[in-house]
């Protein structure tokens, strides 16, 4: 199942409200949160995560930074993590053009988008 949030600092509503329907509907085995990924710089992932196997994270192409498992609490994350699904996020990271109309798509690192795009298909045949 793919679901695009909108409004996320809003307050994370459409999380919130989402979790527990779909948690009653169906078995969700974790949650996998993809945000701003189109600016890769050096082959650099970030990967906040929790309640996934460690190893699943080691990658031979791209440099994976694992990060404090505290930021999956400010993210669409945090309503699945309050359930006990395991989460992880994925990340670029925050570049100059963050929320800006500077942030165009004349911006975006393809090369690097398609690499982060093909990790995340390893990790889906890895865990799922």
């Amino acid at each position: 199942m793919i679901v695009f949030w909108g409004a996320h600092e809003q307050g994370l509503y459409g999380s919130a409200a989402f979790a527990p329907w779909v948690l009653q509907r169906y078995r969700i085995k974790a949650i996998m949160n993809v945000d701003m990924v189109g600016r890769m710089t050096n082959n650099v992932l970030n990967v906040y995560q929790k309640a996934y196997p460690p190893a699943l994270f080691k990658d031979s192409i791209l440099q994976i930074i694992l990060g404090d498992t505290n930021k999956l609490q400010q993210l669409d994350t945090r309503a699945f993590l309050q359930r006990g699904i395991p989460s992880c996020s994925i990340t670029t990271g925050i570049h100059g053009d963050y929320h800006s109309a500077s942030d165009t798509p004349d911006k975006i690192r393809y090369p690097g988008l398609q690499k982060c795009f093909d990790w995340l298909c390893r990790i889906l045949r890895k865990y799922f």
